[in-house]
């Protein structure tokens, strides 16, 4: 399960709430909770007290279907970690997309939790410290949990001290087992298994960054047919 969460600025609200008016590249798009409408009321505290960040973005993309109420676990726990007050909680927008990767006969849905950056139950902005240790811990706390495949991140060792420190019922095992199998993989003792960091794949683009260069990509094909026609 991935778990990726990230701070929308005034300049780019606008542009998330146009992407989640439509289905973009995906093959089904649903809101589960909240509307587009709401993108723009859960900004407005933030607009008003002059915050430079609007919206909490955080991508929940698990390897297995999800029903509704380990989503709804996922989007507590998500909400718990960060210390979001009931009232925020409140304005959460959930949008469900599909889309299948290669090689994948059915897409497995990944959601969208969408949450005000300024929250007015504490009358402080989100906590955003460490935000990807503490997104890996919640992945890995939640592929336990649901029983779902345990994957290797890129803080192992602080992310199960967190792990067993924070969810003392939880089991370790699976996870523990997968990074002894790892670290062997990777040509290291079974014994180094905490020592173990996966290698970080290359961000991909988002529909928004794609979508703006084939923008660009378009408007370069008009100017150079310009050129071309001068000399034709």
């Amino acid at each position: 399960m991935i778990i990726k969460s990230s701070r929308i600025s005034r300049g780019r609200t606008k542009a998330l709430t146009s992407y989640f008016s439509s289905e973009g590249d995906n093959q089904s798009a649903c809101w589960r909770y909240g509307g587009v409408s709401d993108i723009a009321w859960m900004a407005l505290p933030a607009q008003i007290t002059g915050q430079v960040f609007q919206v909490r973005h955080v991508i929940i993309a698990p390897e297995m279907e999800l029903s509704m109420t380990d989503l709804a676990a996922a989007t507590k726990a998500v909400c718990d970690e960060y210390g979001v007050s009931h009232l925020a909680r409140g304005q959460a927008c959930i949008v469900e997309h599909a889309k299948a990767n290669e090689g994948q006969v059915k897409a497995i849905p990944h959601f969208h939790l969408l949450l005000p950056e300024y929250d007015m139950g504490t009358g402080r902005v989100m906590d955003s410290r460490f935000t990807r240790m503490r997104d890996e811990k919640l992945s890995r706390m939640l592929e336990l949990r649901f029983e779902h495949p345990s994957r290797a991140g890129q803080f192992n060792k602080e992310v199960y001290s967190g792990l067993h420190e924070e969810f003392p019922g939880l089991c370790l095992i699976p996870f523990q087992q997968t990074l002894k199998q790892m670290s062997v993989e990777a040509g290291l003792s079974a014994r180094d298994w905490l020592s173990f960091r996966a290698k970080a794949p290359a961000p991909a683009k988002s529909w928004m960054a794609r979508r703006k260069d084939a923008k660009s990509m378009a408007l370069l094909e008009d100017v150079n047919g310009l050129h071309m026609s001068r000399f034709l």
